[in-house]
């Protein structure tokens, strides 16, 4: 994967204005938009205040240097123009704690379904993913 410099948001702006640099400078880079383009968040308390404003984008470029490593992951997915996702970091945050994992690491946000497949964008899907460990108790040691 090829990850993007980190987003810089003026007060009212949301997705779309970086998503924009971030395409119009991806000749610079020799980034393939063949490729799907996700959200990266760098950690879960980043996803839950701003789901619709990643601290970077990255591209799923296989000449990029980036990779996400492997593991356990907690996935979610929710329908939705870009950044509209919903109580979806709530959730997986609560899933989270009800079945004792620990969030470690950063947010992925891959968009699935978006304006190539569909033309209305509350059917845009997206697929939002954190890795986790197990919480260790007393007992477990």
């Amino acid at each position: 994967m090829f990850l993007w410099p980190r987003n810089e948001y003026k007060d009212d702006e949301t997705f779309i204005d970086p998503l924009a640099s971030f395409v119009s400078k991806t000749g610079e880079y020799h980034i393939n938009l063949s490729f799907p383009v996700a959200g990266y968040h760098d950690d879960m308390e980043s996803f839950t205040r701003g789901p619709g404003r990643p601290d970077h984008f990255l591209s799923i470029d296989p000449i990029g240097t980036y990779t996400r490593k492997g593991g356990d992951y907690i996935v979610g997915f929710a329908r939705g123009y870009y950044g509209e996702i919903g109580d979806l970091p709530e959730r997986m945050a609560a899933y989270a704690k009800e079945n004792s994992l620990h969030v470690i690491g950063p947010v992925y946000t891959f968009y699935l379904f978006e304006e190539i497949c569909t033309a209305d964008p509350t059917k845009y899907l997206a697929k939002c993913s954190v890795a986790i460990s197990k919480k260790r108790t007393r007992s477990s040691f």
